[in-house]
């Protein structure tokens, strides 16, 4: 779907929704908060609520996690969460940082939602949007919280292309919401932020260098000098070629192939593999 399809959904879950949900993923918050839908919401439509869900917060420190909703509830409400992985029935415990494989946050969402049913004294159902950036895990909040797989998941941007309605109870109909391709990049550093939020398929990316040095600029090299098992390294080009000798990325000749230890690096990056996170902002004393 092109943007501008993205778009005409997009309008359409602002129309008809009640609460909005903005899905952010815990390692970036900021970069994945879309500022102008959030002042458009409250300037325009003021009969909307918009409510902050941290989604992901398997992935970093739980310490970052707790600061992160401190700091975001200044904003709007923020519930921390973690999508249910694999079927949901059989959730067995284990897993990151002490969560297991079942969902975290559902329950304090859930009740959050009928709460404000109750306090609007609506007597239809309300209606939760989720608007978010790719990737951020919108359908698959959507299935923790219907705990069955209604919504088709995948990490390849641009997977979910229509609204879909799906009833999580009598008082609550959740709206799937496509991903906002927003962000437009200005510089080459926030063009490499846009493709880092897998906005862009990998195929589809002229020059990986420019996403990865992006990497290279949000991830301690420590951390990358574990995950890939190399030495240290100092810029693009030297970090490719050192994953491409240890992941046997070889030309003809043995010279190191950096498009692919590129394309390596990006897929580790998209599915999470990479562990990374920012700080929140210091809160004032």
């Amino acid at each position: 779907p092109n943007q501008r399809s993205y778009h005409k959904e997009l309008s359409k879950v602002l129309r008809e929704s009640d609460i909005l949900l903005e899905v952010l993923d815990a390692r970036d918050p900021m970069g994945c908060r879309c500022l102008p839908l959030e002042l458009a919401v409250q300037q325009k439509l003021h009969n909307k609520r918009i409510v902050l869900v941290l989604n992901k917060i398997d992935l970093v420190p739980r310490d970052v996690a707790n600061r992160w909703v401190t700091h975001l509830r200044q904003f709007f409400p923020t519930v921390p969460f973690k999508s249910s992985t694999g079927n949901q029935r059989q959730a067995h415990r284990g897993g990151v940082d002490g969560y297991g494989a079942e969902c975290f946050g559902g329950e304090q969402l859930l009740q959050l939602l009928k709460n404000y049913s109750r306090s609007r004294n609506l007597k239809t159902a309300i209606t939760v949007g989720i608007v978010g950036y790719p990737n951020v895990g919108k359908s698959s909040l959507i299935n923790s919280l219907k705990r069955a797989r209604a919504v088709n998941v995948g990490a390849t941007p641009g997977v979910t292309a229509a609204v879909q309605l799906v009833a999580l109870d009598k008082k609550v109909k959740l709206m799937d919401c496509p991903g906002i391709v927003f962000a437009r990049a200005k510089t080459s550093e926030e063009e490499a932020d846009v493709l880092l939020r897998n906005c862009v398929k990998v195929e589809k990316i002229d020059d990986l260098a420019l996403p990865i040095g992006g990497i290279l600029r949000r991830t301690p090299p420590e951390q990358l000098m574990e995950h890939f098992t190399i030495g240290p390294f100092s810029g693009v080009a030297e970090f490719l070629t050192l994953v491409a000798m240890k992941r046997g990325q070889l030309r003809r000749g043995g010279a190191a192939d950096q498009d692919s230890a590129a394309r390596i690096v990006m897929q580790e990056w998209n599915s999470g593999a990479i562990r990374y996170w920012c700080e929140p902002p210091q809160q004032a004393a």
